[in-house]
């Protein structure tokens, strides 16, 4: 018989399956439409990437089954985990979603940049806050979420999350440029005569959340994130997710952030 208090390295002891995953299952959401995180794939029903790939380790680790469960937006991943429906959730650490869940520290770093059609004057990052200029991002996305707070001249137009619908947005030129990375690096290869910005915004932050007051489990998760930083285990998996733009995080603070 398997023992589920066992723990794993650089967990502290107080810290263990039962505390993780109460129901003996490690249940762990993520955003349904970040290829960032993970996709689904149509043909096997398979899910693979950087976040699936981390949370089947940490059921490894506590040697419990894993589901992953895919939600609609980052509000769901939230709700999922604060209402106890999840164990742990991945989300993009943003200061306006702090307040029912725990984040843990950064383990993983995705760049944004903007798509802009082929002739369009934007040549880079610094040309996208200019007067007259209309940017569009996907509502309550960690990047619109930024740009809300430092956009001083250039309008935000905010949308559904539907990559067709920058598209249709920007070859109408009813937009300047689309905000994100993963998700319109996809849509430049279906939009002809467009073209992504090189440069990066900045890096969003992405964590792992645990349910309010769960100190136990946060140093768990801190822990399993420094110890698969430090095994090259975390930077393997954001090489076979085979998506750009993403980078392991530098060990440092235990607490996320993001440029003021």
């Amino acid at each position: 018989m398997v023992c589920r208090s066992a723990v794993f390295v650089g967990v502290p002891r107080w810290a263990s399956a039962n505390d993780i995953a109460p129901g003996g299952t490690l249940r762990a959401v993520y955003l349904g439409s970040n290829p960032a995180q993970a996709v689904r794939d149509r043909a096997t029903g398979a899910i693979r990437g950087a976040s699936a790939d981390l949370a089947r380790e940490l059921g490894k680790r506590i040697n419990v089954p894993v589901e992953l469960k895919p939600a609609v937006n980052p509000q769901g991943v939230i709700d999922a985990v604060s209402s106890g429906a999840a164990d742990i959730g991945f989300v993009a650490y943003e200061p306006s979603r702090a307040g029912t869940v725990e984040f843990s520290q950064t383990y993983m770093l995705v760049q944004q940049s903007f798509l802009v059609l082929a002739g369009s004057p934007i040549r880079a990052v610094a040309d996208i806050d200019r007067a007259g200029q209309v940017i569009a991002g996907f509502r309550n996305d960690s990047i619109t979420l930024y740009l809300k707070r430092k956009l001083k001249q250039a309008t935000l137009l905010e949308v559904e999350n539907n990559p067709s619908e920058i598209q249709r947005l920007l070859t109408g030129k009813e937009i300047d440029a689309g905000a994100n990375r993963q998700r319109l690096t996809t849509l430049m290869g279906e939009t002809p005569g467009s073209r992504l910005l090189p440069d990066s915004l900045f890096g969003v932050p992405q964590t792992i959340i645990v349910p309010k007051g769960r100190a136990d489990v946060l140093t768990a998760v801190n822990s399993f994130i420094d110890d698969v930083r430090a095994s090259g285990f975390l930077q393997n998996a954001i090489a076979s997710s085979g998506v750009i733009g993403l980078q392991a995080a530098p060990a440092g603070s235990w607490q996320p952030s993001v440029p003021d």
